[in-house]
């Protein structure tokens, strides 16, 4: 049956009560009904924000800080150890320099702020959710270990190197959880 503007109509094919359209889908029920114009409704709460462009900003901000981290620990090891944080120098209260592990830990970094680069352009389930858990293994190793040595670390050093890395154990979830459902639409874009 077609309605004044010429849709077809679903009304009378479906039971009455229940989800959207009058389903009774318990998985519907849950989904924003129709909203203006035969629109999605808008989201509210905390689903409000979750859409794409949040998830592209956690997930540039963790290509970002690999790329720092990893590019000056591969290409100038000692500086890395003796300076890193720039200016604040945290690495080399961790002593003895290896060159070695200096190095490829930088390009450990460096692989993946280009994964992190790749899913913030062209950001799917399937390349997010197993790279930002491989991200927080890593994350929450890193994060113990240096909240286990603060031995040599100020306060306010080692308040800024727990809170820097805690923040890299959160943007992973924060981009998956951000990431729109495969049912959900997509906001941003």
């Amino acid at each position: 049956m077609a309605d004044p503007r010429g849709h077809e109509s679903r009304r009378g094919t479906q039971p009455a009560g229940g989800g959207p359209e009058g389903t009774r889908d318990p998985a519907a029920a849950g989904r924003p009904g129709p909203g203006p114009a035969g629109g999605v409704a808008p989201a509210r709460g905390l689903a409000a924000v979750r859409d794409l462009r949040l998830a592209r900003t956690a997930l540039w901000l963790l290509a970002v800080s690999s790329a720092f981290t990893g590019i000056p620990a591969a290409s100038f090891p000692r500086t890395f150890f003796d300076d890193f944080p720039f200016p604040s120098a945290w690495v080399d209260l961790l002593p003895p320099f290896n060159q070695h592990l200096v190095t490829d830990v930088g390009g450990f970094f460096c692989a993946f702020a280009v994964l992190f680069a790749w899913a913030a352009l062209r950001p799917s389930r399937e390349l997010v959710v197993p790279l930002c858990a491989s991200w927080s293994v890593a994350a929450v190793l890193h994060l113990v270990f240096h909240a286990t040595h603060l031995g040599g670390f100020g306060v306010a050093d080692a308040v800024g190197e727990l809170f820097t890395l805690a923040l890299l154990v959160a943007l992973p979830a924060v981009a998956v959880w951000a990431l729109p459902g495969a049912d959900a639409p997509t906001r941003g874009a």
